[in-house]
């Protein structure tokens, strides 16, 4: 994939300023539609995310673009994963700046990349809600010889995540949320993660506006660091789930609704 970070440099200090001048778009921007769709989630080994790559531009205009990147030097080293909801400018800067400060620590912390993305965040805008409906992430980071992390900035909060589906974008609406509230079980095995996360942003693109395939899904632990899980096991996981709705919805009618609660 493109590399995001080339080039970049760490222009700010350790204790953040804020932004004199923000260069955003505006909140209600017609440039790039904000409301795709990422989910996240811990798994008996590591973490499980994923996204969509649509992008919709002028209201109608669709493209398709990753929207992800990472740092994974291999072992010995902290891994970390970004994904995406919300415009690719945004992130591209966000991104930009998160590693051009890391990258100076020689093993980042879990603590160091949290505070460094909150620093980050906040000189641009964040608490002033600059940044409402237009950039949303999840981030996951593993140290050397530790549980992986999953942070979710979500525009409310920026917050490690516990137990359950993590949801961005357009994810937080009703129909992922119900479904990733009832599917979602706190033993599940890498291979059964992949296919829970396929299988929610696939709905996705079948039910809500502006998500669309393909769908892109990602592994992140100690041992292994980023894996990128290919097309067609992503896409004989979304057969097989799709095979079993009807034992699913069994499930999905004997439980009820959860709202989002904050940290």
């Amino acid at each position: 994939m493109e590399n995001l970070v080339a080039g970049a440099t760490a222009d700010f200090p350790p204790n953040y300023r804020k932004r004199e001048s923000l260069s955003i778009l505006p909140v209600n921007s017609k440039r790039v539609k904000a409301m795709t769709i990422a989910v996240g989630f811990h798994c008996d080994d590591g973490i499980v995310i994923a996204a969509d790559r649509q992008f919709t531009s002028q209201g109608f205009f669709k493209y398709h673009e990753e929207k992800f990147a990472f740092e994974d030097k291999g072992d010995l080293s902290t891994r970390i994963i970004f994904v995406f909801s919300g415009d690719p400018g945004l992130f591209k800067e966000a991104h930009q700046k998160i590693m051009g400060f890391l990258r100076l620590a020689e093993l980042p912390t879990v603590d160091l990349v949290q505070q460094t993305v909150e620093g980050v965040l906040t000189s641009m805008g964040w608490k002033e809600h600059f940044l409402d409906n237009s950039l949303f992430m999840l981030v996951g980071v593993v140290e050397p010889f530790e549980n992986p992390v999953l942070l979710v900035f979500n525009n409310r909060s920026l917050h490690q995540a516990g137990k359950g589906v993590q949801t961005i974008g357009c994810g937080d609406t009703s129909l992922i949320r119900y479904l990733g509230d009832h599917l979602y079980q706190e033993s599940l095995k890498r291979s059964e993660g992949i296919a829970l996360a396929a299988y929610l942003i696939k709905k996705a693109t079948q039910y809500v506006d502006y998500c669309g395939e393909p769908i892109d899904v990602f592994c992140l632990d100690d041992y292994s660091g980023v894996v990128t899980v290919s097309q067609e096991e992503i896409k004989a996981a979304v057969q097989k789930m799709e095979s079993q709705e009807s034992q699913m919805y069994d499930l999905l009618i004997q439980k009820p609704f959860s709202s989002p609660t904050e940290p």
